[in-house]
């Protein structure tokens, strides 16, 4: 599967994938996200908000 394949919520997904990994091998004292939410739909949107509030409570 090419990236260019994927929808822009995908693209989004799997960018915040990253960085969640990245987060976990080597914590940043914070990070500024802009508008991660624009291109995903609202189960997505949900899952990410409570993702970042669980990430953000245990941080």
């Amino acid at each position: 599967l090419r990236i260019q394949q994927l929808s822009g919520g995908q693209k989004s997904l799997v960018a915040l994938a990253t960085v969640f990994a990245i987060q976990k091998c080597d914590p940043a004292p914070f990070y500024l996200f802009d508008e991660i939410d624009a291109n995903l739909d609202a189960q997505y949107r949900t899952a990410v908000a409570n993702m970042i509030k669980s990430l953000s409570h245990s941080a």
